[in-house]
């Protein structure tokens, strides 16, 4: 009886969370929608392509990395050093493929169109 009154609260505290969420981002009001607005925010919106395509590649690395120094006893130093600097190295590694390749590509293969001037009319 206990777990299904946690269970019902928990689902009911997450969605009035979700609700309040989603409230503040339609009205663009509130502070989620002011988090969202920020800086931070819209540069990892830009390059969210770029993390997404970019982290199992970066984060595979920095695992590896991770699980040798776990081996020598350096465990949660290890789990801290795959968080932040596997976190740090993705931004950055997603950042320079948005730079580079993302951007430059979009370019080539949409050039912006100019508007023709209107035909004089008879």
């Amino acid at each position: 009886l206990f777990v299904r009154i946690f269970f019902l609260s928990c689902a009911a505290a997450s969605l009035l969370l979700v609700g309040i969420f989603f409230l503040s981002c339609v009205r663009e009001e509130g502070p989620f929608a002011w988090l969202l607005q920020s800086r931070p925010f819209q540069f990892l919106g830009a390059i969210s392509y770029s993390l997404y395509l970019v982290h199992p590649f970066v984060l595979d690395g920095f695992r590896r990395i991770c699980m040798r120094l776990a081996a020598h006893g350096a465990g949660m130093p290890a789990r801290c050093c795959f968080v932040l600097l596997g976190s740090a190295a993705t931004i950055a590694i997603a950042w320079l493929s948005y730079a580079l390749v993302e951007k430059r590509l979009t370019r080539a293969l949409f050039p912006k169109r100019t508007t023709l001037p209107a035909a004089n009319p008879l």
